[in-house]
């Protein structure tokens, strides 16, 4: 206990002996911070938000969405470099990621935030990422509806095929039963054929209504939707901002000097015990 309290009147005698220097760093500390606060002022910011489509899985026990797989594909050429070929004037795809930040503000809700010199240019790219995200999500569902259209039609022709091969056998089938005695062995086991084929061209007609009543459900499910425009561009306030960097850069030298002070100190101390 005794060595700390030396240890620290030691360190106290030696930063009070050097106290002018230690003044003097803190006031250059404090102008270089507020010099780069003025020379790199804060950036503009806006923001806006998009509202993507309904997952595919609904129901008790579904999966949620993956933001995170959300937010990569956002992040990608995808989506940030088309929105960087349509603003002006054009950015490459690592210039945007470099001003736009992609968070998932839920599972279902994209966050754009784009930061730059101008508020004009914040406020336009962040406009443009989440249009770009909205051209995406439009051009992806329509690859799945066309796709899931296709499979659909595809269905319900082979389901319409083998209806009228069914319709054709029942229409033979009643035929011959109806040319058999009543009551003999061939009229009942015809009579027994006969209705296990309407019993499936019953389940046939259902399957076919399905398939063609999955293909209006789908209709208006599939679009994301722009819930908050890019707000008008915002910054923290100059004197604030300048304030902050030069606390930060007075105490920062304020810091390294003290330490090279104390170092320099022990070090001389050594030598003299030698």
């Amino acid at each position: 206990m005794s060595e700390q309290s030396l240890d620290l009147k030691a360190t106290w005698t030696v930063l009070r002996r050097h106290a002018f220097l230690l003044t003097v760093a803190l006031l250059v500390g404090a102008v270089a911070g507020v010099a780069l606060a003025v020379w790199r002022p804060p950036l503009w910011t806006s923001t806006t938000m998009v509202l993507l489509p309904p997952s595919s899985e609904s129901g008790v026990g579904a999966a949620e969405r993956d933001s995170g797989t959300q937010v990569r594909v956002a992040s990608s050429d995808l989506v940030l470099g088309q929105a960087g070929r349509r603003v002006t004037p054009a950015m490459d795809l690592t210039e945007v990621q470099e001003a736009v930040e992609v968070s998932a503000a839920t599972p279902d809700v994209l966050r754009f935030t784009a930061r730059a010199e101008e508020p004009e240019r914040a406020q336009e790219l962040a406009a443009a990422a989440a249009a770009a995200e909205l051209r995406y999500v439009s051009s992806a569902a329509a690859r799945l509806r066309d796709a899931a259209r296709a499979g659909r039609e595809t269905r319900l022709a082979t389901l319409r095929a083998t209806l009228r091969t069914v319709e054709r056998d029942i229409e033979e089938t009643t035929r011959r039963r109806d040319a058999e005695t009543f009551g003999s062995v061939a009229e009942k086991a015809l009579t027994a054929a006969l209705a296990q084929l309407t019993a499936q061209q019953a389940s046939l007609v259902l399957q076919a209504d399905q398939v063609a009543e999955a293909a209006s459900a789908d209709v208006g499910r599939d679009t994301a939707s722009l819930i908050e425009d890019a707000s008008p561009a915002t910054r923290p306030g100059l004197l604030l901002g300048r304030t902050l960097h030069g606390l930060a850069g007075a105490a920062a030298l304020l810091l390294l000097v003290g330490l090279a002070l104390l170092v320099s100190e022990r070090r001389d101390r050594r030598l003299r015990y030698r």
